[in-house]
């Protein structure tokens, strides 16, 4: 559970976490106690989305990406 900004939930449509706030965390614990199937449905998908968002290799290229484009702005303004 956790709490991540709509605005990045439209990348992350596959996201495995519960999405919820300080002033409804309990409500939701609560909610998803009496839900074991569903959290480990929930749980099973987070090795996967963790190899899709946060694969070193994919960042390490997306961030070398994004510094050549800074640098090639820099150089031809």
């Amino acid at each position: 559970m956790s709490y991540i900004r709509e605005a990045f939930l439209k990348d992350i449509p596959d996201c495995p976490i519960i999405i919820t706030r300080p002033e409804t965390v309990y409500q939701k614990m609560k909610e998803y106690m009496d839900k074991p199937e569903e959290l480990k449905a929930i749980g099973s998908r987070g090795p996967e989305f963790v190899k899709k968002y946060h694969d070193p290799e994919k960042i390490v290229r997306h961030m070398l990406q994004r510094y050549d484009e800074a640098l090639r702005k820099k150089f031809d303004s």
